[in-house]
Formats: structure tokens, sequence, C-alpha cells
């Protein structure tokens, strides 16, 4: 078992990593989930031993090992940047690990063999053992350095954006097979990733970082329908939520939106007796916005259409409302003109709510979620609220 407490790394006044507390069981796949410059890379590389922390502790399976030269440490880690020996052969680089003097046990020739032919098949790339790191194109090398990991018993795997560099055919084919080894093995993993979608997809756990701080570590389905703050809501699921300001009114309970000509209403959470008015920011899926026609009941807003991108099943319109861009995805085909006039209605019981300042900060917020699972598995006997 993987455990870390409290790391923190400083590089003279700035602070890449602070106070990072989390732990991953054998056969565990916990996703790092964070944009660029989060610190996801840096939390890798102490685990690994290739960075020292200014303090805190890591253990595995109860012993200390922040102070252990990262040999020691039998934890193997696949670099973004797919670093190869260039002098080897595809076989001579997934081989390296088995052969080192560090490998934790001795293997015979068949069976490093084995390993390989094994590995290589499932990262396709089976067909490639004979050539040197020159002759593959960025994704194969990349597979190449994945599979190097993979043949090896480490106490601890490490994967930074393991899939990033692969075309997308083989990224969701992989993505499953990768998640279903994984869950096998004897070993935790960490899979760093900025991919909301490819983060809940893969994971047992997600951790959150941002600017060096891990906001919410919990299982995918409370991650995105219980987002603790605006950090976490804006990098869970594709697209990611809507974040915007408005004003909370506690009775009848509604919000004022920039460019809604009335408030918009929300269904009163069972388990919540009173919300504090006041300035807010509104998180808003996709999925609960709708466009809808002049003299449709209910309450609904005035927008313009910016883009929109059809998937297969759904197309994403990205819409203008006010000073704020909002994306919400719509069923079948939609070619709707750019600047085109439309209303926009939202699901009243998936709403969260955030508190403007906490937000601000892009620290832990207070958050209320109105929505609940409840909303989405029948339709609600509660009404919504109606504003005067």
């Amino acid at each position: 078992m993987l455990e870390v407490e409290d790391l923190t790394m400083r590089y003279g006044e700035l602070v890449a990593l602070e106070s990072v507390t989390l732990d991953a069981r054998p056969g565990e796949i916990v996703a790092v989930l964070g944009p660029s410059g989060a610190g996801k890379s840096t939390l890798l590389r102490l685990i690994t031993g290739l960075t020292r922390p200014s303090s805190g502790s890591i253990s595995l399976s109860g012993r200390p090992i922040q102070k252990e030269a990262s040999w020691r440490r039998n934890i193997a880690l696949v670099h973004e940047s797919y670093v190869l020996y260039p002098h080897m052969s595809v076989t001579e680089n997934m081989a390296f690990p088995l052969k080192s003097r560090e490998a934790p046990r001795e293997y015979s020739d068949q069976e490093i063999t084995e390993r390989i032919s094994e590995v290589a098949k499932v990262l396709e790339i089976d067909l490639l053992l004979e050539r040197q790191p020159h002759e593959l194109s960025g994704g194969q090398r990349q597979r190449v350095a994945l599979g190097r990991a993979l043949v090896r018993e480490p106490a601890v795997l490490l994967l930074d954006e393991p899939i990033s560099h692969l075309d997308a055919k083989l990224r969701n084919w992989l993505r499953g097979e990768l998640r279903r080894r994984l869950s096998a093995a004897p070993w935790p993993t960490l899979w760093a990733t900025p991919d909301g979608f490819e983060a809940l997809a893969v994971a047992d756990r997600v951790a959150v970082l941002r600017a060096g701080q891990i906001l919410q570590f919990d299982e995918p389905q409370e991650i995105f329908d219980r987002p603790v703050g605006v950090g976490v809501a804006e990098v869970s699921g594709t697209p990611p939520m809507n974040v915007l300001p408005g004003e909370l009114i506690a009775d009848p309970l509604g919000v004022k939106v920039a460019g809604a000509p009335e408030p918009l209403p929300l269904v009163r959470p069972t388990q919540i007796d009173s919300l504090p008015a006041g300035e807010v920011s509104i998180g808003v899926r996709p999925f609960a916005l709708r466009i809808v026609r002049p003299g449709d009941a209910g309450s609904s807003t005035p927008a313009s259409v910016l883009a929109c991108e059809y998937s297969g099943r759904h197309t994403v319109i990205s819409v203008r409302l006010e000073h704020e861009t909002l994306r919400l995805l719509e069923a079948g085909q939609h070619n709707i003109p750019v600047n085109e006039p439309v209303l926009i209605a939202w699901d009243g019981a998936e709403v969260s709510i955030f508190s403007r300042e906490a937000s601000c900060a892009g620290a832990l917020e207070f958050q209320t979620t109105v929505g609940s699972n409840e909303h989405r598995a029948a339709p609600s006997s509660e009404q919504p609220v109606q504003t005067g």
C-alpha cells in the first residue's frame, strides 16, 4: 500500500505541492487529475525518488521511503516524454528492468521473452520488437515506455499521461485494457492526467490537484455528482460543468443570472432547510441545459449560438449568455447558424451552488448540491419553486 502524507515541495518561494495526502491500495488505480502546472509530475517524481520533498512522508506497506535512493524503491515510472534508451532495440528496452541488478528477483531468459511477448501484443507493438527507438513514431515510443513498466513487478506503478500521444481509436481501446490489467495487479497505480473523462473512466478513486493542493479525493461518481468546489467542477466531465456568477434568492428559491429576464427556479433539496442568499457561483452540467421554443412552459433566458459540435449521438452547442459562454448537450445532430438567437432553459434539480469568494481563490469551497441521483433516476416529486 502506498501512503503519502502532508507532502510539500518548495522551490525557493514557489510552492509546487502543499500538504498533499493520499493513499493507494494494491490493485487500485488512483487518478491524479489536474490542469498543466497543477503539480502532477512533481508528485510522481517525489514518490519515485527523483526529487526529495521539502517535508512530509511517503510510505510503502508502512515503511518510510522518502529518504531512500530511487533505485531501492522498486517503483516503475512512465514519463510523459517516453524516455527510451536510444542504442537499444524495443526488446532490449522492455527487458532492461528485468535484467537490471535492481530487479526484485532473477528472471530466466524464457520468462523475460514470455513477459515481453504478452505485453507487446496487448500494446500492439509485437511487430516492432527489433526496431530502434529512432525508427518509431511518437505513439509507438510511448507504448514501448509503457510496456517497459508493465513487464516489471513494481511495488508501485506511476503513469504520467501514459496514453496522451496515441490516436483516438487506440487510446479508447487501451484505456479499458489497462484498467482491466492494472485492477488485477498486486500493486497500486497512480495515473496522472489532465483529462477529466479519462480520470473518471479508469480510476477507482480520483484526487483532483490544482495549484499544488488536493481539492477533493473521492470515488469518480462523487467527484462528478458532488464536486466540493469550482476547481473540481471545471475539470470533471466532458464537457465540464458550466460555472457562471449569479445571485441566490432564498425565498422563493432561485438564482438571478446576468442576461436572464427573471430569476431561474431551483428545486429545493429536502436535506437542506435554507440556503444563504447572496452572490454565488452557479454550476450547471451541459446535460441539464436545453434549447426551448418560445412559449414553452418554464423559465428560459435568451442566448446566441457560438458553435455546434456533432459527436454522433449528441451535439455540443456553445452559446453566449450575456458575457458568459455555456455548453449544452442536445441529442442528435443540430446545425444552428452562428449568432442565431435561442432560448435556454435548465433543469432546476441539477444545479450546484458554490460560494463566490472561495471559488475565486481556487481553494476548497462551500458547496450545496441542489441536484442528486434521485432526480436523474426518476422524475422528482418536488415541484420547482415558482418565482414571482
